[in-house]
């Protein structure tokens, strides 16, 4: 049995108390023969409840020193890290039977202002999102022919900025590069799909 004790410099911390207060709602309605609408809406928010929480601050930049950053939480702060709102609607129609069977779909995503606690150096703006779908089947559905076109508006939005540390030259300091993630762009395509075999 080994007596040596092994050390670390790495810290435990202990998230900060928080209340939690949401709720979700889905509607679906058929208004007429062969449609179908679906909305789907959902609210949550965190408040903290005081205390210090780990933090992103460029001022005070991650080094063998600073493992890790701290800073007071307000009691009544907003500690999301997502949006407090989002909702989300999907439209579907069915053709008629007929020689073939075809639909026609399309989804709305809304997400609201994204706090982004602890995860960005930014809050994230309101974004909404507007995917289409529509297609053929046949043979019982033994083949699919579709196009589809998501984020039909091109809508961008910057959902997260992160610095980026000089991993490789820490003595130099920031390397004055940020880590940047958005939403994707605008894509047409098509899918084609058959199933092979006796249906």
């Amino acid at each position: 049995i080994s007596g040596r004790v092994t050390n670390t410099s790495v810290a435990f911390f202990q998230n900060v108390d928080a209340q939690v207060t949401g709720g979700e709602l889905e509607i679906t309605a058929a208004p007429m023969e062969n449609l179908t609408l679906t909305t789907n809406l959902s609210y949550s928010e965190i408040e903290s409840e005081g205390g210090e929480v780990p933090c992103i601050d460029a001022s005070r930049p991650i080094n063998a020193d600073n493992i890790i950053n701290t800073c007071e939480s307000e009691q009544g702060s907003n500690l999301n890290a997502s949006p407090k709102f989002q909702a989300s609607f999907v439209g579907n129609y069915v053709l008629p039977p007929g020689a073939f069977d075809g639909y026609l779909r399309t989804l709305v995503n809304y997400q609201d202002e994204n706090p982004n606690f602890g995860a960005s150096l930014e809050e994230a703006d309101a974004y909404t999102t507007v995917d289409l779908f529509a297609g053929l089947t046949g043979n019982e559905g033994g083949w699919d022919v579709g196009l589809y076109a998501k984020n039909v508006f091109n809508t961008r939005n910057q959902l997260f900025r992160q610095n980026e540390p000089n991993s490789i030259y820490p003595e130099f300091g920031d390397n004055g590069y940020d880590t940047v993630n958005m939403n994707l762009p605008r894509e047409v395509g098509m899918s084609v799909l058959y199933a092979f075999g006796s249906r």
